[in-house]
């Protein structure tokens, strides 16, 4: 009778260790930017969309866009014809991970268009 008891209680505690691993490694992050812990992130690529302002850096000597919602990115492949700082622009592209040390994510441009005259 106690082996049987035992058996049980070491069922449980196998089963209650073990769930909550499962249902950790269930997110997909589809809708998150990174997974993993805080100390290694691991980045999951998300194809962006959106309007902003192409700005220059002098001390850095790079451009980036600051989009409406006041994120910046770093675009890895921007086109000369856009690298004018103030130039309003509609962006579509994916994240390419991190630029600049993790402070801003590097983008890579798939379709870029003007939407003011500069």
């Amino acid at each position: 009778m106690k082996r049987i008891h035992w058996l049980r209680i070491g069922t449980l505690i196998l089963v209650g260790s073990v769930a909550p691993l499962l249902v950790g490694c269930a997110n997909t992050g589809e809708d998150r930017y990174t997974q993993g812990s805080k100390e290694s992130p691991r980045l999951v690529e998300k194809k962006f969309r959106f309007n902003g302002t192409v700005l220059y850096h002098r001390d850095s000597r790079d451009y980036t866009i600051l989009s409406d919602s006041g994120d910046e990115y770093y675009p890895t492949n921007l086109q000369s014809v856009y690298r004018k700082a103030g130039l309003r622009v509609q962006i579509h592209g994916e994240s390419r991970g991190y630029a600049h040390g993790g402070s801003m994510r590097a983008i890579e441009i798939y379709d870029i268009k003007a939407l003011s005259a500069y």
